[in-house]
């Protein structure tokens, strides 16, 4: 145990390489060369990767006794699984189904490319907002009540590490409110072929 803490962090990273190899190997051996049974072995790999990383937070924390980001990374990571990973792999799939037609020459049928443009893309990118928006209340309201405000203007908390974490986490958030929104705003249009 005191080993996978000493190299928790390279655990975490080559953990997360892993689950990428896994849903690209999915994908590879699914369309590419149609072998389903195949697919669903490597999904079920990186399903249970998942389970690995859980377990590297819970060691973790047995080790040092307390809240660490490396904690907090891990439960953003298996946050981001849990809600949006479903929907992140329905947009490779379509995306992959479109790529394996146009690389054998086939026509792509409308709903697999639908999804990129104007109202869905609006809509489905705003989903994803608001999904983002309620996990950082969430964690945000958690932090409030684990650690209260801090005194200081310069921090949001009286814990550095959940500070730090707020504080990046604004930033990523801000970022995607302006792309989400940007669909509803100026949505994307098809591209018109000559």
């Amino acid at each position: 145990m005191e080993w996978i803490a000493d190299h928790r962090w390279e655990l975490l990273i080559g953990a997360e390489l892993l689950f990428y190899a896994c849903v690209a190997g999915f994908f590879l051996l699914r369309y590419m060369w149609g072998w389903e049974r195949g697919s669903l072995f490597v999904l079920g790999v990186g399903l249970l990767n998942e389970f690995w990383i859980v377990a590297l937070g819970v060691i973790d924390y047995q080790e040092t006794g307390q809240i660490s980001a490396y904690q907090i990374v891990i439960v953003a990571v298996v946050l981001y699984v849990l809600v949006q990973g479903k929907e992140g792999m329905r947009r490779i799939d379509l995306w992959m189904k479109s790529q394996v037609l146009r690389l054998k020459g086939q026509p792509i049928p409308a709903e697999l490319d639908d999804y990129k443009y104007g109202a869905a893309k609006a809509r489905s990118e705003r989903r994803g907002w608001l999904t983002h928006l309620l996990i950082y209340a969430a964690v945000n309201g958690m932090f409030l009540v684990m650690y209260g405000l801090s005194a200081s203007p310069d921090h949001w908390y009286d814990n550095e590490t959940a500070d730090k974490v707020a504080r990046v986490w604004g930033i990523v958030f801000a970022v995607d409110t302006v792309v989400s929104w940007s669909y509803t705003v100026f949505p994307k249009k098809r591209k018109v072929e000559l």
